[in-house]
Protein backbone atom coordinates (compact mmCIF):
# COMPACT_ATOMS: atom_id res chain seq x y z
CA UNK A 1 0.00 0.00 0.00
CA UNK A 2 1.19 2.81 -0.67
CA UNK A 3 1.78 6.74 1.45
CA UNK A 4 -1.30 8.33 -0.07
CA UNK A 5 -3.50 4.84 0.16
CA UNK A 6 -3.04 4.58 3.88
CA UNK A 7 -4.14 8.39 4.74
CA UNK A 8 -7.20 8.49 2.26
CA UNK A 9 -8.27 5.20 4.43
CA UNK A 10 -7.65 6.57 7.36
CA UNK A 11 -9.71 9.95 6.51
CA UNK A 12 -12.54 8.20 5.37
CA UNK A 13 -12.52 6.23 8.34
CA UNK A 14 -13.07 9.18 10.31
CA UNK A 15 -15.34 11.04 7.87
CA UNK A 16 -18.18 7.84 7.70
CA UNK A 17 -20.05 8.51 10.98
CA UNK A 18 -19.82 12.21 10.01
CA UNK A 19 -21.36 12.04 6.67
CA UNK A 20 -23.71 9.42 7.99
CA UNK A 21 -25.19 11.88 10.48
CA UNK A 22 -25.44 14.40 8.12
CA UNK A 23 -27.72 12.59 5.98
CA UNK A 24 -29.45 11.45 8.29
CA UNK A 25 -30.43 14.83 10.13
CA UNK A 26 -31.18 16.13 6.23
CA UNK A 27 -33.64 14.62 3.96
CA UNK A 28 -33.39 16.03 0.27
CA UNK A 29 -37.19 17.66 0.93
CA UNK A 30 -35.61 19.54 3.68
CA UNK A 31 -32.97 20.93 1.01
CA UNK A 32 -35.76 21.64 -1.43
CA UNK A 33 -37.69 23.52 0.97
CA UNK A 34 -35.26 25.50 1.96
CA UNK A 35 -34.40 26.40 -1.63
CA UNK A 36 -38.04 27.51 -2.08
CA UNK A 37 -37.91 29.69 1.22
CA UNK A 38 -34.78 31.58 -0.48
CA UNK A 39 -36.08 31.75 -3.94
CA UNK A 40 -39.33 33.07 -2.77
CA UNK A 41 -37.60 35.85 -0.39
CA UNK A 42 -35.63 36.92 -3.25
CA UNK A 43 -38.26 37.31 -5.77
CA UNK A 44 -40.80 39.09 -2.22
CA UNK A 45 -37.56 41.19 -2.14
CA UNK A 46 -36.90 41.99 -5.82
CA UNK A 47 -41.46 43.17 -5.78
CA UNK A 48 -40.72 45.61 -2.73
CA UNK A 49 -37.69 46.92 -3.92
CA UNK A 50 -38.96 48.22 -7.65
CA UNK A 51 -42.44 48.77 -5.68
CA UNK A 52 -40.42 51.13 -3.33
CA UNK A 53 -38.76 52.50 -6.11
CA UNK A 54 -41.66 53.60 -8.38
CA UNK A 55 -43.47 54.96 -4.91
CA UNK A 56 -40.62 57.33 -4.20
CA UNK A 57 -40.43 58.28 -7.86
CA UNK A 58 -43.78 59.05 -8.18
CA UNK A 59 -43.76 61.23 -4.55
CA UNK A 60 -40.71 63.11 -6.23
CA UNK A 61 -42.65 63.77 -9.38
CA UNK A 62 -45.67 64.85 -7.48
CA UNK A 63 -43.69 67.55 -5.95
CA UNK A 64 -41.59 68.27 -8.35
CA UNK A 65 -44.85 69.48 -10.48
CA UNK A 66 -47.40 69.96 -8.04
CA UNK A 67 -49.42 67.17 -9.04
CA UNK A 68 -50.09 63.33 -8.63
CA UNK A 69 -49.96 60.67 -11.15
CA UNK A 70 -50.53 56.71 -11.05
Amino acid sequence: MGEGQGTTATITSYLTPLVTSITSAVSPADIVSIIGIVFTAGIMFVLVWFGARKIFRGIMSAVKRGKISV
